[in-house]
């Protein structure tokens, strides 16, 4: 079983990567498009566990609220888009997204440890717009 999650971390990794890299070599914010909409974009970021964004691209700022309880906000309305999560460094983390009401220009991000117990972690974050 421990090879199976080295395994797991390493594609996920991996995975996360590819999407990073794309996500840099583009911009992050479309203009609007003819009908309105504000066009496809591929938006991330990369926090620690103390709060503090330390990259992406069309994150603007990140909010912690608590043990383990992180607000991410962006450039542009995301509740229509598809986020991803996974913990990054040297703890294991569960992550949970959830893109925000009102506004609409943040996910909620809860990181815990393997236990189930909030856990302050450091995570990485891709948002995909479709539109």
């Amino acid at each position: 079983m421990p090879s199976l999650r080295k395994d797991l971390t390493t594609i996920t990794g991996t995975v996360l990567l590819f999407m990073l890299q794309a996500a840099s070599a583009q911009s992050a914010v479309a203009p609007p498009t003819a009908d309105g909409t504000l066009g496809p974009a591929i938006l991330s970021a990369k926090v620690s566990s103390d709060g503090s964004l330390v990259g992406g691209s069309g994150a603007s700022s990140v909010q912690k609220n608590g043990t383990g309880d992180y607000r991410v906000f962006f450039v542009r309305d995301v509740r229509s888009c598809t986020q991803v999560a996974s913990g990054w460094g040297p703890a294991m983390a569960l992550v949970y997204g959830t893109e925000g009401g009102g506004p609409g220009n943040f996910v909620d991000v809860t990181t815990v440890n393997t236990g189930g117990g909030g856990s302050d972690q450091s995570f990485q974050l891709i948002v995909f717009c479709a539109s």
